[in-house]
C-alpha cells in the first residue's frame, strides 16, 4: 500500500491504499506507521529474496551473480573446479547496478516464464515498480 505525502496529509497511490482509505469514516483516528520506500539495494533484496521463495533457492542473489558471469572458479581439493559467486554485498554500486541490469534481463526473459504464473505475476510487479 503506497501513499504520497501532500503537505499535511497523505494521498493514496495505488488500490489498496484507495480501499483502505474509503473505508475509513471521516474524523476517524488511526495509527500509520510512516516507512520511506526501499533503497535500490534493499529494493533488489527485495526482489531477490522472493525469487528465492519461489524458486526455493537459499541465495538467489548468489545463483544469479554465477548466472550472470559474477563468480571465480576455484579449484577443489578432490579436483573439482565449483564456482563462487561474487559478494552483492562487497560490489561497488557501479557493479551492483550493472549486476541487477544483467539479472533483471535474465529473471525476465528465462526466469519468470518458469514459474508458477501467480509467483511470475507478483515478481514481475515488483520490478515494474522500480524500472
Amino acid at each position: 500500500m503506497e501513499f504520497g505525502v501532500v503537505k499535511n496529509g497523505l494521498i493514496p497511490l495505488d488500490d489498496t491504499a484507495h480501499a483502505t482509505m474509503a473505508a475509513l469514516a471521516v474524523g476517524e483516528k488511526i495509527r500509520v506507521r510512516i516507512q520511506r520506500a526501499p533503497a535500490f539495494r534493499d529494493f533488489v533484496h527485495m526482489v531477490l529474496a522472493r525469487i528465492g521463495r519461489a524458486r526455493g533457492i537459499q541465495n538467489p542473489g548468489g545463483w544469479l551473480a554465477i548466472a550472470t558471469g559474477r563468480f571465480d572458479l576455484t579449484p577443489q581439493p578432490d579436483g573439482r573446479v565449483l564456482p563462487v559467486p561474487y559478494s552483492l554485498s562487497s560490489m561497488s554500486a557501479d557493479e551492483f547496478e550493472g549486476f541487477w541490469e544483467d539479472a533483471r534481463d535474465l529473471v525476465l526473459a528465462q526466469i519468470l516464464p518458469t514459474l508458477d504464473p501467480a509467483d511470475a505475476d507478483e515478481i514481475r510487479a515488483m520490478m515494474e515498480r522500480r524500472k
